[in-house]
């Protein structure tokens, strides 16, 4: 019998190990660290982006030696995280813009990191810089497939205009500037098919969130010509180093002129480069200054002036106003040498509009006393440059005194420590375990766990749990190989969404409730169908869906929709009201679906 139950408690740990070994290979992840350059070769008054990377892992990056470059800004970081068939993949990058200060062959690395307590090193960079400049090396072209059945074009004729538009023409180093990227265009049907982002090179920048393209009401006259105009997005730019910073230019392509029976024309336009003048901060710069612009208030409050010795204390240190906020640091301070200090908790309360930023950023720190005595915290000392006197101006928070009363127990009762980096601390309530007094639960004589129900349960649980995660991971894998069923099983949702957007504007006017039908059976089709753009024609709808054996009479009442819309788009239309439109486009969509099974 004893042989047996080790047989048995053997397979058991042996199918959960399985399990547990099969079920990560899929999350686990190597860790990497890795440079690269987005140009190379490059100019002697160009300039280019360094980039660190850590991929799946968190750590350190030793400061790299840039002495032979001219460091422009940086290092701005960014963080990535996906999870893709279940597997989770994350990266951390750093980022450095940078110019070269001679020409010649140069090595660039190898970086180090420090992740996890692991060194790791990272591959060099062969880098040349030639005497050419920006105009002629470096240049990187970028681009997308075109539709199938459309013609390229280009705006040189001024029917499509992109403009970006700074709020200030010049500026302090640190003081926010607001862009605005501005569209025009004389045609009467336009859809993005492509909008680049500026690189932003020399500035901290952020995008405003609540900017939706829309068209504005009002028509405006350039060179005597009407356009219609649009804002696609505001960005706030915070300039990093002194000097005329030019945004490159960007590039926007359209299809313009599409429509039911028109494939319509893609055509491209460049808008301006606007160069910002950025004046360097005066000089006299306080001691403490780090590059604070703005307007700002400062406090330091602790939780309690009186404490015993081994308890807990918050000091929370508070900057508020508006400037460039999320580039303040934490602070230094100078705390008692018989206070344990707590890795601090950073929380931030910061808008960003068109004014630039404002809020608020907060610092909690965790103190405990470990002697008894008065203690004084300093006070805290910041430095900024004031917008509206074009001054430096230094403010403080105000001294705080903390009387240590000697404590019961020793210098660590009452506390623990749950992590190595000291950020959270628990105080116990009770330290003692009372005797239990409820009525023990005890086993019959004569009942064994073996040949018992919960005996087969545990016993086959691991093999079925495996099974079942088989079968589900099997069904994930092929649900995401299959893109055109997904499409095709959203198609009717997709309708539907679009149905219900067409509701709301029942009451309003204009051509956007027709645009709305419009693209809900445009949508509709070309997923349900798995047809392309260029074959979205009546004669290839009609063949598409005669060959799913779908009704004439529902076919017929479908092109009398798309036509129905696609007239009322150009040019008004009274037979038919507007509510019987959204029923028949809902009525002739559930039909389809019946007959397409």
């Amino acid at each position: 019998m004893k042989n047996l139950w080790q047989i048995v408690l053997k397979w058991i740990i042996t199918s959960i190990t399985l399990m547990i070994l099969l079920g990560g290979v899929s999350f686990a992840q190597d860790v990497s660290f890795s440079a690269a350059v987005n140009k190379n070769p490059i100019g002697l008054n160009d300039h280019f982006s360094l980039t660190l990377t850590i991929k799946n892992g968190q750590g350190n990056i030793m400061a790299p030696d840039l002495s032979e470059f001219t460091l422009l800004y940086g290092p701005g970081s960014s963080t990535s995280i996906q999870y893709v068939n279940g597997r989770k993949t994350s990266s951390y990058s750093y980022t450095y813009t940078i110019s070269p200060k001679k020409t010649g062959d140069f090595v660039l690395g190898p970086f180090e990191a420090e992740i996890k307590g692991k060194k790791y090193i990272s591959n060099k960079i062969n880098l040349k810089v030639v005497s050419e400049g920006s105009a002629s090396v470096g240049k990187q072209s970028s681009g997308s497939g075109k539709s199938q059945g459309t013609t390229q074009a280009s705006a040189a004729n001024g029917d499509l205009i992109i403009k970006i538009v700074l709020d200030k023409s010049s500026v302090y180093v640190g003081e926010s500037v607001l862009a605005t990227f501005l569209l025009y265009s004389r045609f009467q049907a336009l859809e993005l098919q492509e909008f680049e982002t500026p690189a932003f090179n020399g500035f901290w920048s952020e995008e405003l969130k609540n900017t939706r393209a829309s068209w504005d009401d009002d028509i405006k006259l350039i060179d005597g010509k009407q356009y219609r105009k649009a804002t696609l997005r505001r960005v706030v730019l915070i300039p990093q180093h002194s000097g005329n910073i030019k945004i490159e230019k960007i590039k926007l392509s359209a299809l313009v002129n599409a429509s039911f029976f028109n494939r319509g024309t893609l055509v491209d336009a460049y808008s301006n480069a606007p160069v910002l003048k950025v004046k360097p901060l005066p000089s006299g710069k306080p001691a403490d200054f780090s590059g604070a612009v703005g307007a700002f208030e400062l406090k330091a409050k602790a939780s309690s002036n009186k404490i015993n010795t081994n308890d807990a204390l918050n000091y929370v240190v508070e900057i508020k106003g508006r400037g460039n906020l999320k580039l303040v640091n934490e602070f230094k301070v100078p705390f008692p040498g018989d206070f344990e200090k707590y890795d601090p908790k950073t929380s931030e309360n910061i808008a960003v509009d068109r004014g630039g930023m404002s809020g608020s950023k907060k610092w909690d720190y965790l103190l405990i006393p470990r002697h008894e005595g008065n203690y004084t915290i300093p006070a805290i000392r910041f430095s900024y440059f004031d917008l509206k006197s074009k001054k430096y101006k230094t403010i403080q928070s105000s001294l705080i005194n903390i009387e240590v009363t000697k404590g019961e127990g020793g210098s660590t009762s009452g506390v623990i420590y749950n992590n190595v980096n000291k950020q959270d601390f628990q105080i116990l309530d009770e330290d003692i375990r009372y005797i239990n007094n409820a009525t023990p639960e005890l086993i019959p004589n004569g009942k064994y766990l073996f040949g018992s129900l919960k005996y087969y349960i545990l016993f086959f649980s691991p093999s079925l749990l495996f099974l079942i995660f088989v079968f589900i991971q099997r069904r994930l894998e092929a649900s995401s190989k299959d893109v055109v069923g997904r499409k095709m099983k959203k198609a009717q949702r997709k309708a539907n969404s679009y149905l219900k957007q067409s509701e709301k504007l029942l009451s309003e006017g204009g051509k956007e409730f027709y645009d709305k039908i419009f693209a809900a059976l445009y949508g509709y089709i070309r997923d349900r169908m798995n047809m392309g753009i260029s074959e979205l024609n009546k004669e290839q709808i009609k063949d598409r869906f005669e060959t799913k054996k779908i009704k004439p009479e529902t076919i017929s009442e479908l092109i009398t929709v798309l036509e129905t819309c696609e007239m009322a788009r150009f040019a008004p239309i009274g037979d038919v009201s507007r509510k019987e439109l959204i029923d028949q486009t809902r009525s002739v969509i559930n039909q389809i679906e019946k007959q397409v099974g």
